[in-house]
C-alpha cells in the first residue's frame, strides 16, 4: 500500500473513439477531482505526457488516508478512476516552511513547486520531478501548500516554475 511521503504514480491512456493515441495534453486539459477522505485533496498533483496517449499523475502523499482521484478528458470523454489507502509511515521528519523562506522579491510564488531532493540526486544531476523525495505547491503569499515528510538525510530544497530553478537550501540536513 501507498505510504505517507511516498512519491505515488498512476498511470492511464487517453485514445480517440478509433483508438488513436491523444498525446501532448497538459494538466489544464483535464478535469480533476482529487480527495482525500472525502474532503479536497492539496497535494500537488502533476500530470505527465509519456507519449503515445500514455500519462502519468504523480504526487506524494502528505497524510494518510483514503485518496480518491478522477481524471476526466472531456473531448474523448474518457475518464480514470483511482483510490487508494494512503498509510502513515513512522519515523518520518516533518518540514515545513520554518526549514526556509521565500526569496525576497520572488514575483507570482503561487507558479512554483517546492521540491525536496536528496543532495547526492540533485549535485549528480538527477533533477527531475521523478527524483524528488517531497513537493509542495506554494500559496500567494509564498507559504507552503503542505508539509513535507522526509526521512533522515541530506537535502537540497529547490523551488521550479516554468521558466526558473531557486536553490533554497542546499545540504540541508534532517
Amino acid at each position: 500500500m501507498p505510504q505517507v511521503a511516498s512519491l505515488r504514480y498512476v498511470y492511464f491512456r487517453i485514445q480517440t473513439s478509433l483508438g488513436v493515441p491523444v498525446a501532448g495534453l497538459t494538466k489544464p486539459a483535464f478535469t480533476i477531482v482529487f480527495l482525500r477522505n472525502n474532503v479536497a485533496c492539496t497535494d500537488v498533483l502533476t500530470i505527465t505526457d509519456l507519449t503515445g496517449g500514455l500519462y502519468s499523475a504523480s504526487y506524494t502523499p502528505t497524510a494518510a488516508g483514503t485518496d480518491y482521484l478522477d481524471i476526466f478528458e472531456p473531448v474523448s470523454a474518457l475518464r480514470a478512476t483511482f483510490t487508494a489507502e494512503i498509510e502513515p509511515l513512522t519515523g518520518l521528519a516533518c518540514l515545513t516552511q520554518a526549514v526556509t523562506g521565500l526569496p525576497a522579491g520572488t514575483l507570482n510564488p503561487q507558479t512554483y513547486v517546492l521540491y525536496i531532493y536528496l543532495t547526492s540526486d540533485w549535485t549528480n544531476g538527477n533533477r527531475g520531478s521523478a527524483y524528488a523525495k517531497g513537493q509542495t505547491g506554494l500559496n500567494t503569499d509564498g507559504s507552503w501548500k503542505t508539509s513535507i515528510y522526509v526521512v533522515s538525510g541530506v537535502y537540497t530544497i529547490v523551488l521550479i516554475n516554468s521558466l526558473t530553478t531557486l536553490v533554497l537550501s542546499s545540504n540541508y540536513t534532517v
